[in-house]
């Protein structure tokens, strides 16, 4: 694999030593400054070294006698060193690139990053160039300041100077920066120009992860790892887009290489450990956890994972115990900390610190840029439904539409209501293949509102549109084919965010059964409150409890005022009753439902506990036997919930709940 960062500054393209310089330098070397460079240049540094520390009490002013001293200290890695003679070098001849250059490189190696980064970009704008550019985005990278590296990119791209390396790390720069779909296509302009760079197909496949789009990642991260089967970072980002593509052995696999060849990096460690957290491989995680514990002992991340090993485990005062310090000797401000934390605290009963905790979680989540604003953008969008949605007319429902390859059934209701559990049950049906939570009708509502405008005022328009509706069932099911699906069989789309779109659905898919998980509104809400959402931005609503009320109030006025103008036919199934009775519950939905009752249905935990990918929320819920712990547990935190109840007591009383 590729170095992180380069060195890459020569002595000179040919020996014109004395262009370019300027007073109060001397304005020619010596030729005995001379003859020492071009022995430096041919390799024999330690004559080279010995020659420079000679002439320099007799030529202290010469700036080429600087330069090369200094760079020979670079190359020799003593930074320090380096620097004290290249800045003598930069006083006494400003300007010059290659200088500027080295002494960029001189303050990178000892972690100056902000002086690196300005001496980088002197060295472009006196001298432009690819290397110059690239390694000027090289220290923004490694200060962390991804606004800066965009910037040097198009800076470097009008001056003809965009490399493939630079697009690549614009690339990642632009995704941390939140537009991953720009970033897509800066990269793969980087791809183009040099398919068999290893670093720049490692940022296309981290990237294709970003957009969800696991099967492209899998594709730029095997080529690099077929390149590279040494690297343990290759192997453990190849793992993350298994994950991702719900490619469960491949992910183990790809994670215990990561192991074989982490030569004892405590960071791989523990990211590998944490993704065989991810897939319930809890046994094989744990002593890789601890393992790297040892070379980071305080670190937040690793920390917040041995406390979820153990939580998962029953071992509460374990989970206790790992976490603690992070709160009460050196509070950290990591809102997944204080997730996990929270969850700790609620397995023990003390529910008011653990309430206490949940809205520290949720108050750290608000405080990243944009959280707030994406959450007051997701209420003014669902509120514009809702006033779009009353002028709608009925809509009849189409007949004779073009035949999907496969049949479809629905899954959604609220976050948190069940959604997962019913998937992975219905998932273990011999004739059922599941796509977990991808974007399929997000993508389709998104052709829909570039033509037709925003929904569900675009509904009419569609309705009248026999060739747009087939086109769309057609762009649907090839979506489906292209993420893995099985043409032929039942495909199962589950996604708790269909449920304010469930008039697209119909409206494109009348055959299809649309099941709508039921669940007391307060626990819905409540653990809505109680899960870190992080990676979903829009769903920042649910991170205070009168916002997440709102929300769950709007999303059902826009369900309920939609079905009053189009025929919904959904199928209703209770979280409670399912908890109850799950067999008898699950035997009832599965005619309307189109499926055959096989005794494998119920024994559905044997799949999903070592070694399952679930990519929801739920994850480690999933593999679980069904039980009714969580069932009611909103009166656990009445205290916390009784601002919101005024909000969501009439739809406990639409759906036969009590308060």
């Amino acid at each position: 694999m590729q170095p992180e960062f380069s060195y890459q500054f020569g002595m000179y393209d040919e020996l014109k030593v004395c262009q370019n310089m300027t007073k109060p330098a001397a304005s020619k070397p010596p030729r005995e400054v001379v003859e020492t460079m071009k022995l430096h240049m041919a390799g024999r540094l330690d004559e080279a070294e010995r020659r420079y520390r000679a002439l320099l009490p007799e030529h202290p002013r010469v700036a080429d006698l600087h330069y090369g001293i200094g760079f020979l200290a670079l190359q020799k890695r003593q930074s320090d060193a380096a620097m004290k003679h290249l800045e003598t070098a930069r006083m006494l001849r400003p300007g010059h690139a290659k200088t500027l250059g080295a002494l960029g490189s001189a303050y990178l190696g000892t972690g100056r990053v902000k002086e690196a980064m300005a001496r980088f970009g002197e060295a472009f704008q006196a001298e432009p160039s690819a290397m110059a550019a690239e390694n000027w985005a090289i220290a923004a990278r490694q200060a962390g300041d991804f606004k800066t590296m965009v910037q040097i990119y198009e800076t470097a791209s009008q001056s003809g100077f965009a490399t493939p390396r630079l697009q690549s790390m614009a690339a990642h720069a632009t995704a941390g920066l939140g537009d991953a779909d720009r970033a897509a296509e800066i990269v793969r302009q980087a791809v183009e120009g040099a398919p068999n760079d290893i670093e720049i197909r490692q940022v296309a496949g981290k990237i294709a992860t970003l957009r969800m789009q696991p099967k492209e990642a899998i594709t730029h991260l095997e080529l690099a790892v077929e390149q590279a089967p040494s690297a343990a970072q290759l192997h453990l980002d190849l793992a993350w887009a298994y994950i991702f593509g719900e490619r469960a052995d491949d992910a183990a696999r790809a994670l215990r290489a990561a192991v074989q060849y982490a030569g004892g990096n405590a960071l791989i460690l523990r990211d590998c450990a944490k993704g065989l957290e991810r897939l319930n491989l809890l046994a094989e995680a744990e002593p890789i956890a601890a393992e790297a514990a040892k070379a980071l002992p305080g670190d937040a991340i690793l920390s917040t994972l041995r406390s979820t090993l153990a939580r998962r485990d029953g071992r509460l005062e374990d989970a206790h115990d790992v976490l603690a310090p992070l709160i009460h000797e050196a509070p950290v401000q990591h809102r997944d900390v204080w997730f996990e934390w929270a969850k700790v605290l609620d397995g023990l009963g003390d529910v008011e610190a653990a309430g206490n905790a949940y809205g520290k979680a949720n108050e750290l989540w608000r405080a990243y840029p944009n959280s707030v604003a994406w959450a007051e953008k997701e209420n003014r969008d669902m509120e514009a439904r809702l006033r779009d949605v009353e002028s709608l007319p009925e809509i009849a429902l189409p007949e004779g539409l073009a035949p999907l390859p496969f049949r479809v059934v629905f899954v959604t209701g609220f976050p948190r209501s069940g959604t997962t559990l019913v998937d992975r049950i219905l998932g273990a049906h011999s004739t059922v293949s599941i796509l977990e939570e991808k974007p399929l009708i997000e993508a389709v509502l998104k052709q829909v509102e570039d033509k037709h405008g925003p929904y569900p005022a675009c509904l009419p328009a569609l309705a009248a549109n026999r060739d747009d509706m087939n086109a769309l069932r057609d762009f649907f099911a090839k979506t489906v084919e292209l993420h893995g699906g099985a043409p032929g069989g039942v495909l199962l789309d589950k996604h708790p965010i269909n449920y304010w779109r469930l008039g697209l659905i119909r409206l494109l898919f009348p055959e299809a059964p649309i099941l709508v998980l039921r669940r007391n509104p307060l626990d819905s809400v409540l653990s809505c409150w109680q899960q870190d959402f992080f990676h979903a931005p829009n769903l920042c609503v649910f991170s205070t409890l009168p916002d997440a009320a709102a929300a769950f109030d709007q999303w059902h006025r826009l369900v309920e005022a939609i079905g009053r103008r189009l025929p919904l036919d959904l199928i209703d199934l209770k979280y409670e009753e399912l908890a109850a009775e799950p067999e008898k519950t699950i035997r009832q939905v599965l005619p309307r439902l189109g499926l055959d009752w096989e005794d494998a249905i119920m024994r559905f935990a044997e799949h999903t506990v070592a070694g399952a990918v679930v990519t929801s929320a739920s994850y480690a819920q999933v593999g679980e036997q069904i039980n009714s712990k969580a069932v009611g547990k909103w009166k656990r935190y009445e205290k916390q919930l009784s601002a919101v109840v005024g909000v969501l007591k009439p739809w406990c009383d639409r759906f036969g709940y009590s308060v």
